[in-house]
């Protein structure tokens, strides 16, 4: 399957992250500064900067300190990717390819929003749960499992 590259993996996590994972991380300087306070008042205080100054300071940030966590964010050399970066990999390529194979719920008379993005992810996900699910439980005796050993797992 190909994927991202491993410095691309770390950009789409670094500026993915969360508040506290950039407060960990090693934030940058970056020209969205001020917009993204400006919307991060206006949804924490309604748009009251001394409500939200308060705010911050709850959570143990400076203005300053919390302005350049809208800058450009890296993750730090040793640091792990978050979870959610492996399943995004998969999900982003699978949903990317081109979905040959026929797919037993998808019905060209009742057509699904978006189903040309979602067999080849369901599809992924379908397979990857197989697999996941054989390696664990080599007591089935036909492969692929039957939708009744499926639904008892």
């Amino acid at each position: 399957m190909n994927g991202f590259l491993p410095e691309e993996l770390r950009d789409i996590a670094a500026r993915a992250s969360t508040l506290d994972e950039r407060r960990a991380a090693e934030p940058g300087k970056g020209s969205t500064e001020s917009k993204g306070m400006a919307g991060w008042c206006a949804s924490a205080a309604g748009g009251d900067f001394q409500l939200f100054h308060k705010w911050l300071a709850v959570r143990g940030l400076q203005p300053d300190a919390a302005a350049s966590l809208f800058g450009s964010a890296t993750l730090p050399a040793g640091m792990a990717l978050p979870p959610w970066a492996e399943a995004f990999e998969w999900s982003a390529v699978a949903m990317a390819a081109p979905h040959r194979e026929a797919s037993r719920f998808l019905d060209s008379r009742w057509p699904v929003p978006f189903e040309h993005l979602f067999s080849g992810l369901i599809h992924e996900a379908q397979h990857r749960r197989d697999t996941r699910m054989w390696a664990t439980c080599r007591c089935f005796s036909r492969w692929p499992p039957t939708a009744e050993v499926r639904r008892t797992v």
